[in-house]
């Protein structure tokens, strides 16, 4: 495949895989106070009946607070598998430009057309800090966790998922960060290696 072809598809697949986690997966969180509201305003209709009013304004807190913690688990659970398919589609990416997995020959040829791939890197910051974070959401605790809590201890919110046994969790703002810096990584690489 040629060059613009090559650059068109890299750059469109991530503003796509972008604009899709932003405008449909994690948008439709938006609303979930005015959501949980709803859901406890018909629990309060439907008990009304009951002689109990006590039992019955309860039930409507907790149904309010179960749809709450479902729904912001869920949204952070979107937003971390967000993050490992941006990697995998960085890392397939790679695979298809340098037409290697291995890591010395991709740094080497990025060094001589004078990318940095030093640690405040765009190429850093994608192939090492965001793989961690790929591999600590999808394998739990081990060498690649250690690493990010050691890297990114921000990104830890010290008690597990509601879905999983992970504690990472990656903002909106840090998966368009992560997103950003992969396009300006592209971009560098496909003007310096024209």
């Amino acid at each position: 495949m040629s060059y613009i072809l090559e650059k068109h598809k890299i750059l469109n697949t991530l503003e796509l895989i972008t604009a899709t986690v932003n405008n449909r997966l994690i948008s439709s969180f938006d609303n979930l106070e005015t959501e949980a509201e709803g859901k406890a305003q018909k629990q309060v209709e439907e008990l009304k009946m009951t002689d109990n009013q006590e039992a019955c304004m309860e039930e409507a807190y907790y149904v309010r607070e179960r749809h709450l913690k479902i729904n912001y688990a869920m949204k952070q659970e979107v937003l971390n598998n967000a993050s490992v398919w941006l990697f995998h589609i960085f890392e397939k990416d790679c695979v298809i430009i340098f037409k290697t997995m291995n890591e010395t020959e991709k740094r080497e040829y990025l060094q001589s057309i004078k990318i940095n791939t030093e640690r405040d890197s765009a190429w850093w910051k994608i192939n090492h800090e965001l793989k961690l974070v790929a591999n600590a959401i999808k394998h739990g605790k081990g060498t690649s966790y250690s690493m990010l809590e050691a890297l990114r201890p921000d990104l830890f919110n010290g008690k597990t998922s509601f879905f999983s046994k992970v504690n990472i969790d990656i903002s909106s703002k840090e998966f368009n960060n992560y997103s950003k810096v992969m396009q300006a990584f592209w971009v560098e690489y496909f003007d310096k290696s024209k």
